[in-house]
């Protein structure tokens, strides 16, 4: 950001997220003062508590269509796929965690992809032989 700052750009934004992505921040930077003293302490709590529905109810066993909410991918020190894990919405519009093997190179394509987000996306879900949910693209 300091470097697109004195290239010329007018303001900047930085964002971080801590924790277990609990903690938030955010700082906007100018290259002009404020005309004014800025609060020392803000926090955007109050609204964001406002804004927050009904937490879904959690499965831990579930089949049939799953919508992704969440995902990520897990990778071992050689750089190989360990398998993908996504955070779903049940037909019922239950929450419910599944898997995605390391072999199901499609569906981790899909969740991979640069040009398009897969979250929102649908899918299968089923119980492995394990008892883990397993979830595939399409």
């Amino acid at each position: 950001m300091v470097r697109k700052m004195r290239d010329g750009a007018k303001l900047g934004l930085l964002y971080g997220q801590g924790g277990f992505v609990t903690k938030h921040h955010a700082l906007v930077l100018s290259r002009r003062p404020p005309r004014e003293a800025l609060p020392q302490q803000t926090s955007v709590q109050a609204v964001a508590d406002r804004n927050k529905g009904a937490v879904p109810e959690f499965v831990e066993s579930a089949s049939g269509k799953g919508k992704v909410e969440s995902f990520t991918v897990l990778y071992g020190r050689n750089g190989e796929v360990e398998h993908g894990v996504v955070m779903l919405r049940t037909e019922a519009d239950a929450r419910t965690l599944a898997r995605v093997p390391a072999a199901d190179a499609a569906t981790l394509a899909q969740l991979t992809d640069m040009d398009r987000t897969p979250v929102g996306s649908l899918g299968e879900m089923a119980m492995a032989a394990d008892g883990v949910p397993e979830w595939k693209a399409g």
